[in-house]
């Protein structure tokens, strides 16, 4: 069964203690074959009233799978030590349980969801960019003949004008540029 637990220690013990005292009930919870799923330390709060004489309270916090029996040998550690200011072991029900799985399988699915969605992205990508490789060759490869198709056609290729002869440029030309 699944159980949450909340206790709030006593200021007043040094932190060697009050690691001892953790230590003593996480024990507690694994010897009775539980298994400890979050420890979560909240740290020194103000409490809402005075408990015990005192103003300020470690808080723990704990979830843990365990046994039916395990919260009653909790209960009478706690009994028997000092520095717990207060403790709260309650079982989760399993309505909570049900949906923390059923918000688990959607976090998933929406993961994977998203993963899909960017290979999809990605792979529409590369198709494009394939597409447009391919159509720039063939738009090049029919823009450039070859060098028999121009040497039949007596024409330069389209874009090599180095070698073109102005028509309107003869002999008679030169002899005026020579006489000036």
């Amino acid at each position: 069964m699944q159980y949450e637990m909340l206790y709030i220690m006593s200021t007043s013990l040094n932190e060697a203690d009050s690691e001892t005292l953790a230590g003593q009930i996480k024990e507690t919870i694994t010897g009775a074959g539980g298994v400890i799923t979050k420890d979560s330390r909240w740290g020194t709060r103000k409490l809402a009233y005075e408990i015990k004489k005192q103003t300020e309270g470690s808080y723990v916090y704990l979830e843990f799978d365990a046994p039916p029996h395990t919260p009653s040998l909790i209960n009478e550690l706690i009994h028997t030590r000092v520095g717990i200011l207060r403790h709260l072991v309650f079982q989760v029900p399993k309505i909570k349980l049900v949906q923390d799985r059923i918000d688990a399988e959607k976090r998933q699915k929406e993961l994977e969801a998203a993963q899909k969605e960017r290979d999809d992205a990605r792979a529409a990508e590369e198709a494009a960019r394939a597409r447009a490789e391919a159509a720039a060759l063939e738009a090049a490869s029919d823009k450039e003949p070859t060098v028999a198709a121009t040497n039949a056609a007596g024409d330069q290729p389209a874009g090599d004008r180095s070698h073109a002869i102005d028509d309107d440029f003869d002999d008679d030309d030169v002899d005026d540029f020579d006489d000036k």
